[in-house]
């Protein structure tokens, strides 16, 4: 038995030399400036990641490539890495598997995750880490994923469906593409991505598509996000669009013109908020507007074209509301409405607290 023992504890020690890649470290304390640009490591077993990589190299990593099997103990492993003083930025999982289980998040919350997705929460507040390539076999990429970190790049893969509310929520990614089996991107999935100046979208995703870097429905006719520092200041929405999505146009700082065509009768919770947007005009067509759909922003006057008033509509509900005003957001603006509407505005739910509304 000791025989058997002794040859099961060799082996896993040949595995894990066998599969890493590293600068030399020839310090025995660890504590020396030493960088080890990549290392490789296959985990054949869920939960024994800390074990393959030596406590001397941990915190000197810049780049880790993991294969095999991952569980809640192993990405607990991975968190608790980047809270020290380390010099991890990349993460390759392409061929990881992920089995589930419970993790602490690095915010310390305790959370799970399922077999074969990127759980709620997992990567959040990760500042340092700055791009992952995620395993080929995943299928969801949970709430607030990857939210309020340092990402910069990302690569999703086919096998994605799902991406979660607040995904990439306060991340510098610049850019991202949608796969072709993306089914549902969750509220706000990428608020705050105030580097982001591009979104495509696989020609046969079935749900999606992009038109001049712009995220919309299959359809073309639900403008979903503009990102938001796409190059130029002015945007003319194209006259199929009936809806602006939520948030849709939410932190464009860069954009301080737009036009809205008459087609479109719906604008989101949040649509313009924290936009450059000085001044704008809403058609006839419009009949609903969001809760806060221009909170925030620089909008310093509004012209409305209909003499009836747009309903207030708010959608969100607990945790998904994220908003920081009453009713539209209008208190730091002019709201222009047609000779002979303005007790009707007045008498409106949506605008009864508003005393700058004027007729024109």
């Amino acid at each position: 038995m000791k025989t058997l023992r002794f040859i099961g504890m060799t082996l896993i020690a040949v595995i894990a030399s066998v599969h890493f890649v590293a600068c030399s470290d020839d310090n025995s304390n660890g504590n020396d400036d030493t960088v080890i640009e990549k290392l490789v490591v296959h985990v054949p077993n869920a939960g024994n990641l800390e074990a393959l990589i030596d406590v001397k190299q941990r915190y000197k990593i810049q780049e880790l490539v993991l294969s095999g099997y991952l569980n809640g103990i192993d990405i607990t492993y991975i968190l608790e890495t980047f809270k020290e003083d380390c010099k991890l930025k990349r993460l390759d999982l392409t061929d990881v598997q992920m089995l589930g289980g419970k993790f602490t998040a690095f915010n310390g919350d305790e959370c799970t995750f399922s077999r074969n997705e990127i759980g709620d929460k997992m990567f959040s507040q990760v500042i340092s880490l700055e791009s992952v390539k995620l395993p080929n076999s995943i299928t969801r990429i949970g709430n607030y994923a990857f939210s309020f970190s340092g990402l910069t790049s990302l690569e999703i893969p086919n096998s994605v469906t799902e991406i979660g509310s607040r995904a990439f929520i306060d991340t510098r990614i610049t850019s991202i593409a949608i796969s072709k089996n993306i089914i549902k991107i969750g509220r706000q999935a990428f608020n705050l991505c105030l580097e982001m100046s591009k979104i495509t979208v696989a020609a046969d995703n079935l749900y999606y598509s992009s038109n001049d870097d712009i995220l919309f429905n299959k359809e073309k006719n639900v403008l979903v996000y503009y990102p938001a520092n796409k190059a130029g200041n002015s945007y003319t929405i194209a006259e199929n669009v009936i809806a602006i999505s939520p948030d849709a146009f939410n932190s464009c700082a860069n954009l301080t013109s737009i036009v809205i065509p008459n087609s479109v009768t719906q604008i989101g919770n949040g649509a313009f908020s924290r936009a450059g947007i000085s001044t704008m005009t809403i058609p006839k067509s419009v009949i609903e507007i969001g809760h806060c759909a221009f909170g925030g922003g620089a909008l310093k006057e509004i012209h409305f074209l209909n003499n009836t008033p747009p309903q207030l509509i708010d959608d969100s509900e607990g945790e998904d509301r994220m908003y920081y005003c009453d009713s539209f957001g209008f208190d730091n603006c002019n709201i222009y409405v047609p000779k002979g509407s303005y007790e009707t505005y007045k008498a409106s739910y949506a605008f009864k607290q508003y005393d700058n509304i004027i007729e024109e």
